[in-house]
């Protein structure tokens, strides 16, 4: 619901402020939730609405350190991310039509670029999940629903980026996609149920190999291979990650818990945590 809570490592509660009900911004349908992103002294969140898009809040006590003016839009599930270009540090995010790049220092707004705008699917499907992707001064921004997925290049005078290519096949519904060496990885959306795993080529945008397993869902990488947690029947998989194929290496099913797949693998120190509902469990995987 919007509720910020600095909590101290012994369990009590230090501040909290509802950044949605103060700066009236529009719950999506699914309910806040994006992380909070820390940088320094600031953690930042994104209300949207017509009072803030973004507002940086001391850690310290949950003041106000700065307000970025509303784009007038509404908010939505992406995590912001800090990038560094062009010698300035830049908060990225995404609202309902827009992704936008704040100042990390100031919070004043850089530029926008009307997403919505590349998109064939009707602007009511709206609902942004996957964090944009950065690097050497471009982004990957994708989302379900049919939409594109873009490779956008920063312009250093602070304009908005422009397009270097889109890529219609590639609109990862909830799982995210990972940029590893010179591709990206994800899954497609071809139905809210469906959808297939997908190689793209970061530098020219083209699909080098689509196929299905199982279904889609979310993925991460650690050493050089790629982690699969398909969401509908909970396998997971190790890949070998390459533009040639898809190649499985190994493979198992999470068989307790209860819901659809969509919590994201993590891993630690050699451990594989996998979520399902209110079940979770650890594997060995060093």
């Amino acid at each position: 619901m919007g509720e910020l809570v600095c909590i101290s490592k012994e369990g009590k509660i230090l501040w909290t402020v509802n950044y949605s009900t103060k700066y009236r911004g529009v719950t999506p349908d699914f309910g806040i939730s994006e992380c909070p992103l820390v940088i320094g002294n600031k953690v930042i969140a994104t209300p949207g609405g017509k009072m803030a898009s973004m507002v940086a809040f001391s850690t310290e006590n949950g003041s106000v350190l700065w307000e970025t003016p509303s784009i007038n839009d509404v908010t939505q599930y992406v995590n912001p991310i800090l990038v560094d270009f062009g010698g300035k540090k830049l908060i990225v995010t995404l609202s309902a039509k827009y992704v936008f790049a704040v100042d990390a220092n100031t919070g004043k707004l850089q530029w926008k670029f009307d997403y919505m705008a590349e998109c064939k699917a009707p602007e009511w499907r709206f609902a942004h999940i996957n964090t944009p992707l950065f690097r050497d001064g471009c982004l990957f921004i994708s989302s379900g629903y049919d939409k594109v997925g873009l490779k956008l290049k920063l312009n250093p005078d602070g304009s908005a980026p422009t397009v270097v290519w889109r890529n219609e096949e590639l609109d990862p519904h909830v799982g995210g996609a990972i940029l590893l060496g010179d591709y990206l990885y994800g899954s497609n959306y071809e139905s809210s149920s469906y959808g297939k795993w997908m190689c793209v080529d970061w530098k020219t945008g083209k699909t080098l190999w689509k196929t299905d397993w199982y279904n889609k869902g979310s993925l991460i990488a650690a050493d050089g291979m790629l982690y699969l947690y398909e969401e509908k029947n909970g396998h997971v998989g190790l890949v070998k990650p390459g533009p040639e194929k898809m190649n499985v290496i190994s493979e198992f099913k999470v068989t307790k818990g209860n819901g659809p797949f969509w919590a994201y693998p993590v891993i630690d120190k050699g451990r594989l945590f996998v979520r399902h509902g209110s079940y979770l469990a650890v594997y060995s995987v060093k």
